[in-house]
């Protein structure tokens, strides 16, 4: 009897970018606990194989499993009672350019302004920060969006839309906008 070629963690691996950052904006985790979970959750599929004549689309389900594995995740560790660490801010007497030097006003105040948006940015539901990420960050097409989020090209396109003005008012409520007008 032959057996069913199952899902490889070659075929996994090759959607590592885009999955980790899934994972990163559903825990709102560094890089380093994403992909500790990322080679875990990638030997546990392996170890449990699904045949791959039983995935119609590989993205939309390498997207399904490592949602729903991330929230599993969130839930367990909010259970027993650890918080994630959110990504830390460099302090601003550390951050330097490599051809200039900054005033020291200057370094605060950009200090201040990255911790502002940063702040906004970790209002957004998990959602829309996931999409905002993958367009923004990954430089995503539309089509490459649906493709890997299961979704149709107009549900991205409302998505995104819906997200950028999530986006815009909670920035408008920080009152970044405001101070970034007048500068």
């Amino acid at each position: 009897m032959t057996e069913t070629p199952a899902i490889s963690a070659e075929l996994i691996f090759q959607h590592r970018d885009w999955l980790l950052t899934v994972v990163r904006s559903r825990l709102r985790c560094d890089l380093a606990v994403a992909e500790d979970l990322f080679g875990a959750w990638i030997v546990d599929i392996v170890d449990s194989p699904v045949p791959i004549d039983q995935v119609t689309c590989v993205e939309p389900w390498l997207y399904r499993v490592f949602v729903n594995r991330a929230t599993d995740w969130a839930r367990r560790q909010q259970r027993i009672g650890r918080q994630q660490q959110e990504l830390q801010d460099v302090p601003p007497w550390q951050f330097r350019h490599a051809d200039q030097q900054l005033p020291p006003l200057e370094i605060l105040l950009q200090s201040e302004q990255r911790s502002q948006i940063t702040e906004s940015i970790e209002q957004l539901p998990d959602d829309d920060l996931e999409i905002l990420q993958l367009k923004y960050a990954h430089d995503w097409s539309y089509q490459q969006l649906a493709q890997h989020l299961g979704l149709v090209h107009h549900q991205v396109v409302y998505r995104l839309r819906q997200a950028r003005q999530r986006l815009k008012s909670v920035l408008l409520r920080s009152n970044y906008w405001a101070e970034a007008r007048f500068k």
